[in-house]
């Protein structure tokens, strides 16, 4: 059991014991010892977004909190917004340099920065916006989601049932005031990594744009139509507008017009098999054991991001366990996500919400390829085909193994395959930047807290 005494001088107007951990407390005499000041000294605007309206299409985009995960901002796929709700209010509209902070649910404290000023974008009311002066908003960011300041969050949201962040908690984060040199090095560090971050999205497009250049295919033929019909006799037991509107694009007819063999996952198999559905108890190290939340926006997984399970589980569960060139598809959630095991990866266990496919070897068909074919807008027509209609749609194994793709040379395979590794390079190496500006900001205070600490 952990105890925690504090002298009855110590109590705030807070009573939960969780205000009260050990380690926070450490966290407080830690930053009392140092050069620190408020957020509030800083702050020009602290303030959540607006209720955003929606609209199907329209260059005005918001931010909402799904959008700030501990990589950061994904700005790749915003939701459109009204013009007047864009209007609706100045200060919420994003300019460069804007700190950004999911303040309600699960993931409350992830936090980014705002990059893009080509997106005529605004937060949403779930998204805290800071905008500051006299303190570096790089440093500040890799600051805030560093251990020290992600425990302070903790202490803002704990002993609440639902947690959540308020501007008002947000302004009172204790925030060590370090060089201007510092504050520059590690802000050079983010710069650096969001650079590298947009890179990779680039080469992912390039791998795509690519891709539809070898099998010739407009994007425009695959648009969905406001308005379309279906003869009577086509109709099946569906009724749902959306199953019948992606079924008239007719991806397959296509597909064998570009003069392709059309091939399916079930014909490349060696086996098809869901994943443990046994419960189990995660650690902090251990073998990663992979789930469909953990899935990335370019269909890999990171497998420090992972949860672990022991080596004992593991080996009990081994009928589970990953191999090189298998592909992890998703049967729930973002329905049809395929993940390739590559060398990371492999040795993992898989969940109950993944099908594994394992290829059978020197095909002529690289895996690699199959899975960015099948991630693609043309492969993934299939599963929002067999997805529509449902408020939660699984897939089965008999709906994997009738998913198609192309078989083009090998050479163009591998030349997509090249394109798409340089696009995951670049994002790992970003994340490790990111990492590292965190980690150099976890030294900076520990090394001056050591200084100025009392005798």
């Amino acid at each position: 059991m952990i105890k925690s005494i504090i002298k009855f001088s110590q109590l705030t107007d807070r009573l939960d014991a969780e205000y009260y951990k050990p380690e926070i407390l450490r966290l407080k005499l830690k930053l009392d010892s140092l050069n620190s000041k408020q957020l509030s000294e800083f702050v020009i605007y602290n303030s959540r977004g607006i209720q955003p309206i929606y609209h199907p299409k329209s260059e005005f985009r918001v931010l909402t909190s799904q959008y700030i995960t501990k990589a950061g901002i994904d700005d790749t796929a915003l939701p459109s917004i009204t013009q007047s709700n864009y209007k609706q209010s100045v200060d919420s509209k994003l300019i460069v340099g804007d700190i950004l902070i999911y303040t309600t649910g699960a993931n409350v404290g992830n936090v980014g920065i705002w990059q893009n000023d080509n997106i005529k974008a605004m937060a949403s009311n779930h998204v805290n916006i800071l905008r500051t002066k006299g303190i570096d908003p790089y440093y500040l960011q890799s600051f805030l989601a560093s251990i020290i300041g992600q425990l302070q969050f903790r202490r803002a949201t704990s002993g609440a049932a639902q947690a959540e962040l308020y501007p008002d908690d947000i302004a009172k984060i204790v925030v060590p005031i370090v060089p201007e040199a510092e504050q520059k090095r590690v802000g050079d560090l983010v710069k650096k990594a969001y650079s590298k971050h947009k890179f990779a999205e680039q080469k992912y497009c390039e791998a795509q744009e690519l891709l539809n250049n070898y099998l010739q295919i407009d994007d425009q033929k695959f648009e969905l139509r406001k308005t379309f019909s279906v003869p009577f006799s086509q109709l099946e037991d569906r009724l749902d507008g959306e199953y019948y509107q992606i079924k008239a694009l007719k991806y397959r007819d296509l597909l064998i017009k570009t003069g392709c063999s059309i091939s399916t996952l079930g014909q490349i198999a060696e086996q098809v098999r869901y994943g443990s559905s046994e419960k189990v108890i995660y650690r902090d190290k251990g073998v990663p054991f992979l789930r469909v939340t953990d899935i990335d926006k370019v269909y890999t997984i990171n497998p420090k991001n992972c949860k672990y399970i022991s080596e004992a589980k593991a080996t009990e569960l081994q009928s589970y366990k990953t191999d090189y060139g298998d592909l992890l598809v998703s049967r729930t959630g973002t329905l049809g996500s395929i993940v390739f095991i590559d060398r990371e990866l492999t040795g993992s266990i898989f969940g109950s919400y993944f099908i594994q496919v394992v290829p059978v070897k020197d095909k002529g068909i690289l895996p690699q390829f199959v899975s960015i074919f099948l991630n693609s807008d043309i492969g993934r027509l299939q599963t929002q085909n067999l997805g529509s209609g449902g408020i939660q749609t699984n897939l089965t194994i008999g709906m994997i193994r009738e998913l198609i793709f192309p078989n083009i040379e090998i050479s163009k395979q591998q030349e997509i395959c090249n394109i798409y590794n340089e696009a995951r390079t670049l994002q790992k190496e970003s994340k490790q930047l990111l990492e590292k500006a965190k980690s150099d900001v976890e030294d900076i205070i520990e090394k001056g807290g050591e200084k100025n600490a009392p005798k």
